[in-house]
């Protein structure tokens, strides 16, 4: 109970809710933790990683150009805030 109510028609509904999306017998080998993850991301997003995991290709005499709109681009994320990289990101 909280607040003297009981939360357990809450607590179905959102059980039911999330066994739409995750099988319910794969439920339990998630800890509290990993499940939060999994609804809402990481709390911070890593640039490095994301920067590391991410290519573009220049072509030709463009190459120079584009390089630079990527470093440019880089330091905007970088500069970011944490939700607005989030933002970003699933964008």
């Amino acid at each position: 109970t909280v607040r003297g109510k009981s939360i357990l028609g809450a607590l179905r509904a959102l059980r039911a809710g999330l066994t739409e999306v995750i099988p319910g017998e794969l439920l339990t080998t998630f800890t509290p933790l990993e499940l939060e993850r999994l609804a809402c991301g990481m709390p911070d997003i890593d640039v490095a990683a994301w920067r590391g995991a991410t290519s573009h290709e220049g072509r030709g005499a463009h190459e120079d150009v584009l390089t630079r709109h990527a470093t440019w681009l880089w330091d905007a994320v970088e500069a970011l805030e944490p939700a607005e990289r989030k933002h970003l990101l699933h964008f």
